[in-house]
């Protein structure tokens, strides 16, 4: 009898992760026709640029002005390209690809986390890594071809095949561990954080004899060869797709190299004030985005390490290790990075470059919230690195900023679309945003003294429903842009149409952002966008141009404009 009763306690709690899946699917899957446009990041071009040429398509006159973009999410998309019609049928399977890497993602933190947290409902740490898989982080990039939800799928897959080592010690699982170590660095460079932490990761193992010399042999022989034939597709890639050579300087915007390196670290001990002001900013952020839940995360791990660390721990050190240096190497990597631009308070904040590796931190600190013991004093000492960290964020606006504006950033700062008010000045919005942040630790506080387990239930779901909240504005705003962008999209069938056996000639005039013709290559999808100067237009030819820009204001008072679209216009002169 009592066995019935845990195969069907187990039963159950896997028909609840079963569940919240499908809830995630619905969530995400139902929103994919809200997209009919890639955003005005020139990234998503990039990425597709790579798969055009991969797939036999010449979008060379637009790839040829855009930096190179990691291929390693593009490869992924050439199905989608090969069987895709039309433009917006591509960023639909680009999406609906997203959403699958965000189902992966989320079946991964279950199976990772069950075996951490062996004495823990399976239903509740799925609900947590449900909770993790909605922050506005994941729910904002899903919706864009970008390449960040696959990043962050790359990071669990690394987890995951660390548990797979750890328990089955066979060679073959360090080979298939070494090519996708060495796969996520052609995701995107900034990934080559999480090669550092699993060669660290697994230095841990050899120190604590967790693994032999000769499979540490087979992991880095693996790693090396995989790179290196990944390296040599890259610069196949880099020459032929996006027409660069070598030296080109374009090269090197998406890339991380010793240079880099070096150069950043000359910026970091000249003015190394500045970057303290850019760290505080980015804790600001993160507490303020996770409603307080990545501080109980940070300090939930720090704990776990030391106490696996004293007690000679096997796979829970080796994870919480994997997680610990993903997460606080890219942070502090995305610091020395540069610290903010003075029009700009959103770089202040920056997140896109680290929050693929937030989610395990959010599921601990979400655990922790739950199940430990309320302590007084780590609570008064959050409350106090809140205040010091929107003190010296305050900071900004005397030794950055050339501007009191506050705006939304969907793309750098997802997490604080739910707290930014329009109309108020930089300093009123970080007082407001330390004072959220201390309300929510208090409360926090309060609810672990006042309750246990089950009744802390509330406190979870309250968490929860505001991260969703913020998502869905944050998915708002990006639906807005395509509803924004509509016109354009009708331009492009139509333009499809009229040029149905010929290129598409764009005239590059003056325009407020550089090179966002490749929206309008995205678009057209299987007809080459040919890019000339205004000097070039014949008769009797059709062309697009910026309907803002002063030819289009020109030829649309001549009565040369065709069709409107909302950025673009297709103009004929006879």
């Amino acid at each position: 009898m009592m066995i019935n009763r845990i195969k069907n306690n187990i039963k159950k709690q896997y028909i609840i992760v079963f569940m919240l899946g499908v809830v995630l699917s619905i969530i995400y899957g139902s929103k994919i026709n809200n997209v009919n446009t890639v955003w005005e990041l020139g990234d998503e071009a990039g990425y597709l640029c790579n798969v055009a040429y991969m797939a036999g398509t010449d979008w060379s006159d637009v790839a040829s002005v855009l930096p190179y973009f990691g291929y390693g999410y593009s490869i992924i998309l050439i199905p989608i390209f090969l069987v895709s019609k039309t433009g917006i049928e591509l960023i639909h399977g680009a999406i609906f690809i997203n959403v699958i890497c965000v189902m992966i993602t989320y079946m991964l933190e279950v199976y990772v986390f069950s075996k951490l947290l062996k004495n823990t409902n399976i239903g509740m740490v799925s609900f947590f890594g449900f909770i993790s898989v909605l922050i506005p982080y994941m729910t904002t990039n899903t919706f864009k071809v970008l390449c960040e939800v696959f990043l962050t799928m790359w990071v669990w897959i690394i987890a995951s095949l660390l548990v797979l080592t750890y328990k089955m010690r066979k060679w073959w699982t360090y080979v298939i561990l070494g090519v996708a170590t060495a796969y996520i660095f052609f995701i995107h460079t900034r990934a080559i954080i999480i090669i550092v932490s699993v060669i660290i990761t697994i230095s841990i193992m050899l120190c604590k004899r967790l693994i032999s010399k000769k499979n540490i042999f087979i992991f880095l022989f693996s790693t090396a060869i995989c790179f290196g034939i990944l390296y040599i597709i890259k610069k196949d890639i880099i020459a032929y797709s996006m027409h660069l050579g070598e030296n080109d300087a374009r090269t090197d915007v998406n890339m991380v190299s010793s240079n880099y390196i070096f150069t950043r670290i000359k910026w970091f001990l000249a003015d190394y004030p500045l970057y303290i002001i850019e760290f505080a900013g980015k804790i600001l952020y993160l507490t303020a985005s996770t409603c307080g839940v990545i501080l109980y995360g940070i300090a939930g791990i720090c704990k776990e390490i030391k106490k696996q660390w004293q007690e000679n721990g096997g796979l829970s050190l080796i994870i919480y290790c994997y997680f610990a240096i993903s997460f606080f190497v890219m942070l502090a990597a995305c610091v020395l990075n540069g610290a903010g631009m003075e029009d700009n308070f959103t770089y202040l904040f920056y997140s896109r470059y680290y929050e693929y590796t937030v989610l395990p931190i959010i599921i601990i600190g979400l655990y922790n919230i739950y199940f430990d013991s309320n302590n007084i004093i780590t609570n008064i000492i959050f409350a106090f690195i809140i205040i010091s960290t929107g003190i010296i964020s305050s900071m900004a606006q005397t030794f950055l900023l050339n501007t009191d504006e506050i705006h939304v950033d969907t793309a750098r700062i997802p997490g604080f679309t739910h707290l930014i008010m329009e109309d108020t000045s930089y300093r009123t919005f970080i007082f407001h945003i330390t004072i959220f942040c201390v309300a929510v630790i208090v409360i926090i506080a309060i609810f672990k003294m006042c309750f246990k387990d089950k009744r802390r239930c509330i406190l979870i779901i309250s968490i929860f429903l505001f991260l969703f909240s913020n998502s869905k504005d944050c998915m708002n705003k990006v639906f807005q842009s395509s509803i924004d962008a509509k016109a354009d999209t009708q331009l492009a069938a139509y333009v499809t149409d009229v040029c149905e056996n010929n290129d598409v000639l764009f005239v590059d005039s003056d325009f407020k952002w550089k090179n966002y013709y490749s929206r309008m290559q995205v678009l057209l999808k299987n007809k080459k966008l040919v890019v000339i100067s205004e000097s070039e237009i014949n008769q009797n030819e059709y062309f697009i141009t910026y309907l803002s820009s002063t030819l289009g204001n020109r030829l649309e008072k001549e009565g040369r404009l065709v069709k409107r679209g909302a950025v673009f216009g297709l103009y004929y002169i006879d």
